[in-house]
């Protein structure tokens, strides 16, 4: 790796070099400080990687700068073109990170350090966006949870790969509010059928492991259908290492091994349904967690039971997913009355 860093540093620090050799370099020190921090032991590892390689290239593919070139002047007009595109508060934040990220790497790096002054997206990122306070991010109501299921289903008749695939996978969000690195990153080895439902172990947010039943019988079914079609079912009998949701796109199908689905595949296949669905606001995956915790809310009246099923250690976050309590169910005025009225009889 250092020969071609060296490689790379005197391509980068040569002003007669070709153009086309200079972006080679850049997409090298990219690829560099991709591997420098993103962890291979996290679920999103894959979906990381290709994130911030596009949010890095994608920048200097629109700037046309070296990345000795840029500032902060850049980093604003690039954040003015991406609002002005319908990017989200949240995704655009997300985006600058990521550049900034690069180059807070690069000045630490004594062969490339040299080169740069400063980190122009200090000067220029606005303040992070609060969690989950956007539009896309709320709950879906009952009626639209009740459209998306509609069109979902229907894509498993007849029956197909991908229809069964994501009907499976869309019902066990909504039913366990699980986010969507925990359950794209299921294996065999971490599924097992009990009774009539499923057993899941995933591994949470904060890298801890936790294990929950899913009694809906739906839900079981939802998935054996997918796993017999597509001829697996014995991932999980076997206790297999072997990701539980595979692509099946024609890509996929010309390569005899077996991808992986990526998590923003499934999300931009989710934003299809919900279109078809006939949801005018953009659909993100992450309301169907927002979704379950409303259902939770109003089913069990109780904030508590909804942190501990959404798995928060704070309180404080499940009071984001969840703004207030619905109305709440009269549990004692009857009895409390005929206390009353015990009392009232008594005293005669």
């Amino acid at each position: 790796m250092m020969r071609a860093m060296n490689t790379t540093t005197k391509l980068l620090a040569d002003p007669q070099t070709e153009v086309s050799s200079r972006t080679i370099a850049l997409d090298a020190v990219i690829s560099f400080w991709i591997e420098a921090v993103c962890d291979p032991s996290s679920p999103r590892w894959h979906d990381l990687m290709r994130m911030k390689r596009a949010a890095v290239q994608g920048f200097f593919t629109w700037i046309g700068k070296e990345m000795d070139e840029v500032g902060a002047d850049d980093i604003r007009a690039w954040r003015v073109a991406l609002e002005k595109k319908g990017l989200q508060a949240a995704t655009i934040y997300s985006r600058l990170s990521f550049v900034s990220s690069f180059y807070e790497w690069v000045l630490k790096e004594p062969l490339l350090a040299s080169r740069i002054r400063f980190n122009p997206v200090r000067l220029a990122r606005p303040k992070a966006p609060k969690p989950y306070q956007s539009r896309s991010v709320k709950a879906l109501t009952d009626k639209e949870l009740n459209a998306l299921h509609a069109i979902i289903q229907a894509q498993t008749n007849p029956p197909n790969l991908i229809g069964l695939r994501d009907y499976a996978l869309f019902l066990l969000f909504i039913t366990s509010g699980l986010r969507r690195h925990e359950l794209l990153s299921l294996r065999g080895c971490d599924v097992e059928m009990s009774g009539d439902g499923l057993q899941l172990t995933t591994r949470i947010k904060g890298g801890y492991y936790s294990t929950r039943k899913l009694d809906e019988p739906a839900v079981k079914d939802a998935l054996v259908a997918y796993l017999r079609q597509s001829k697996r079912l014995s991932i999980i009998t076997r206790n297999d290492e072997e990701p539980l949701w595979l692509r099946h796109d024609r890509g996929a199908a010309a390569n005899e091994k077996k991808h992986a689905l990526a998590a923003w595949s499934f999300a931009r296949q989710m934003k299809t349904y919900a279109k078809a669905a006939g949801l005018t606001n953009r659909f993100h995956l992450h309301q169907l967690r927002h979704t379950f915790a409303r259902i939770v809310a109003e089913e069990a009246q109780s904030l508590p039971e909804v942190q501990d099923a959404l798995e928060h250690r704070n309180p404080a976050t499940t009071r984001i997913y969840v703004q207030r309590i619905g109305v709440k169910r009269d549990k004692f005025s009857c009895l409390i009355n005929s206390r009353l009225q015990q009392k009232a009889t008594s005293k005669e």
